[in-house]
């Protein structure tokens, strides 16, 4: 289990709690609150990305970041979704399958990786769902307001059942 902290909580003051989480295994995060001292994460966390390019960048690029989010929102008990906007109708990760990358037939420096491809993505993204517990949900920019409000209150219609 996971315990949040408010930050403005003097450290070495509160020794008797924290000594009896260490004892029963509770993990303490520190980070500001807007209202009370201790909290435990929430159940289901979103985190949006403006198009499929960007979640490609997460993916490929940005790797090592988007792994440890993902490990972090596991380890604490939350469920990471990811909402992907788009407006090319992708609603499943067997539909990125058929993204072409913009920056496909862009020049890169020798020894450089192509960019990640559709195919290659989609199974990323399974790989990533399987391992760390991730979900994916896939919008158009009109539906995103309501997709986060949805999933956070665990209405599941949005998550990807591929």
């Amino acid at each position: 289990m996971a315990l949040i902290e408010d930050v403005n909580n003097k450290l070495g003051q509160h020794a008797a709690k924290n000594d009896y989480w260490a004892s029963a295994g509770v993990r303490v995060i520190r980070c500001k609150l807007p209202y009370g001292d201790y909290c435990v994460p929430p159940a289901v966390v979103v985190d949006t990305k403006r198009d499929v390019a960007e979640l490609a960048m997460d993916v490929s690029s940005d790797h090592r970041r988007f792994r440890d989010a993902a490990i972090r929102a596991r380890d604490h008990g939350s469920t990471m979704v990811i909402l992907v906007e788009n407006e090319e109708g992708y609603r499943c990760l067997d539909d990125l399958a058929a993204w072409e990358n913009p920056r496909a037939g862009v020049n890169r420096r020798k020894g450089m990786r192509p960019p990640i491809g559709g195919a290659r993505l989609a199974k990323a993204c399974k790989s990533m769902r399987s391992r760390y517990g991730l979900q994916f949900a896939f919008c158009s920019p009109q539906e995103a307001g309501r997709a986060v409000i949805e999933i956070l209150r665990g209405e599941g219609a949005w998550l990807d059942r591929s």
